[in-house]
């Protein structure tokens, strides 16, 4: 049995099992009554014969064993993918990045692309040398370093430079991202 599953681009978010939508079927009513009826239609076809209990209880039941094509993949950001190898190369040395400062460095990356993605110039990864990570951006002579220590008990911190003016305060997801919008991304 095979399960086709269609995109609806006039209504965001909605997934159809069956055929394809024409915008004159794009309805959310119709859309709906579909869906059901399609969901009805294949539980009720893969129901085994009277005499023996029932192994299918939902969908997911359904499709166990299918091969499924996928529709898209997810992939890391590139950033992260940097991390990951700075932290492996630096496994060896003599102050490995630490296990307090990798997730830090890791969350604040994940956070940074949720909000910023592909508005960010290049984003450079620096070891400190004690088990700590620099993050640092630039543009001109503007700069931006989130600064995450070796230890969870250190000061985490965000400093910024334009010019000769620099500040420096506590590193947070809302400080770094206002920082790098008036500080890298603005024109």
């Amino acid at each position: 049995m095979s399960l086709d599953i269609y995109i609806n681009n006039q209504l965001p978010g909605v997934f159809v099992v069956g055929s394809p939508l024409t915008e004159s079927s794009a309805s959310e009513s119709t859309v709906s009554q579909r869906v059901r009826a399609s969901v009805n239609r294949l539980l009720n076809s893969a129901k085994p014969s009277t005499n023996e209990p029932s192994a299918i209880k939902s969908l997911a039941d359904l499709q166990v064993g299918q091969h499924l094509s996928p529709v898209g993949s997810f992939l890391e950001p590139l950033v992260i993918i940097d991390l990951r190898a700075l932290r492996e190369e630096e496994q060896n040395s003599e102050m490995p990045i630490t296990d307090d400062a990798f997730p830090r460095a890791l969350e604040t990356l994940n956070l940074l692309h949720l909000f910023l993605a592909d508005t960010l110039p290049r984003t450079h990864l620096v070891p400190d040398g004690e088990g700590g990570i620099r993050i640092e951006w630039s543009r001109d002579d503007r700069n931006v370093r989130a600064v995450i220590p070796a230890r969870a008990d250190q000061r985490a911190y965000v400093y910024q430079r334009t010019g000769r003016d620099s500040k420096i305060e506590p590193l947070s997801t809302t400080a770094l991202v206002e920082a790098l919008r008036s500080v890298i991304l603005a024109q």
